[in-house]
């Protein structure tokens, strides 16, 4: 996990690949913690190769390298490639026929408002080709100006069709129509031609813009107006579909985002009742908690998330329709007149889950249910087949 560097670009651009970690670091974090450098590349050599395949850069990432962790806990952690792979193994491609369809921001919010869900709303995709029905397309830079100048509804969120990790977003709080200057929610201003050109050229397979989400005022009171939204995972399992886990990814106060690589960032664990049991920050030898909001001063503790129990119900209701699924990562605004959702995940980043508890996500509660749920996605895979394989030999009887 890195940070964002600054950009002269409006959309939000990528963090730097990820590098081992440097001697200095590995210094400090002896120092800082008791973990003499022989040691941790010892335990990065043994955690590269176990079950969590975690990378050099995630074993000080995550702080797998704490002393206070034994090497069975220290095991528990995961890096992005067995993060995947949980995913994969719960959401198999080949069963999971509908995860494009989950993937395209534009057609699956679509989908859930037409069915009576709340979701974020589009108003307009910009595209070369593509038609959307009753959704606006914009077919090029000239198209997207006359959209800003004539049609558009401020504040706007834009982000790529098919995009993670906030690369590629921006918030648009208002257009000051005497200068062509769309004014960030980072405070930067840029020219809407500028913007235009930047959404087409970088994003051609498509840019959505959707109103932005006004969050509940306690929550703005608390944090500030950037919406940082709840991540509820929601997983299948025997009995049905129900939460492990939720976050609050909760925005540093100059991003116009809420992923956590972007530095000053914040992300808390949310404990079933909505209360706030812990907010962290940083990575690696930074990775600390926080008491209180750096800007508001507003205490963690202090914080009850309003509506906790309708966004679960509404997680699991939205996971029903798609049940083949066997993990969902729901990013979810709670807003003022009810939780809201914005997009579906189906290869949510459990990395973050470690970041806001200090534990590894395969630990002794989680990881029997990932497992569970690989295997039942295996056998419902077998029976299909078998029903398949029994049509097809009716045919010929």
């Amino acid at each position: 996990m890195s940070i964002a560097t600054v950009s002269d670009k409006a959309l939000l651009v990528a963090p730097k690949a990820p590098k081992p970690p440097a001697a200095e670091t590995l210094v400090r974090i002896a120092r800082q913690f008791g973990v003499n450098p022989l040691r941790q590349w010892k335990e990065m050599i043994i955690l590269a190769r176990g079950p969590g395949k975690l990378a050099a850069d995630e074993y000080v990432s995550t702080g797998a390298f704490k002393a206070e962790f034994d090497m069975d806990a220290k095991k528990e952690f995961l890096g992005k490639t067995s993060s995947t792979a949980i995913n994969e193994a719960a959401n198999n491609r080949k069963f999971c026929a509908t995860r494009g369809f989950v993937a395209d921001k534009a057609l699956y919010t679509y989908l859930l408002n037409k069915m009576g869900f709340r979701a974020a709303h589009n108003q307009a995709v910009a595209h070369t080709r593509r038609r959307l029905g009753d959704i606006p397309v914009l077919s090029g830079p000239d198209d997207i100006v006359d959209f800003l100048q004539n049609r558009a509804a401020y504040p706007l969120f834009g982000k790529p069709i098919n995009g993670s990790g906030s690369i590629g977003s921006v918030l648009i709080r208002e257009l000051d129509a005497s200068s062509g200057t769309l004014k960030l929610g980072n405070g930067r201003d840029i020219d809407m031609h500028q913007f235009a050109r930047e959404a087409v050229a970088d994003y051609p397979e498509g840019f959505l813009f959707q109103s932005a989400l006004r969050q509940h005022p306690e929550l703005t009171r608390a944090v500030g107006d950037a919406v940082g939204a709840l991540r509820i995972l929601t997983i299948r399992e025997k009995t049905g579909i129900s939460v492990l886990y939720t976050l609050w990814k909760i925005p540093s106060p100059s991003a116009m985002s809420d992923n956590y690589w972007q530095d000053g960032s914040m992300i808390a664990l949310i404990g079933a009742d909505g209360q706030i049991e812990k907010c962290m920050t940083g990575a690696g030898p930074e990775h600390r908690a926080l008491e209180a909001h750096p800007t508001s001063g507003v205490r963690f503790d202090e914080i009850q998330m309003p509506d906790m129990a309708q966004a679960h119900q509404l997680a699991i209701e939205a996971h029903s329709i798609f049940p083949e699924f066997g993990v969902v990562g729901w990013d979810m605004a709670m807003c003022e007149d009810g939780p809201t959702i914005i997009e579906a995940n189906d290869n949510p980043y459990h990395v973050l889950y470690q970041v806001a508890s200090g534990r590894g996500a395969r630990n002794a509660e989680f990881g029997p249910r990932f497992e569970a749920v690989a295997a039942e996605t295996k056998r419902m895979i077998g029976d299909d087949y078998a029903t398949y394989k029994a049509r097809e030999k009716a045919k010929m009887s």
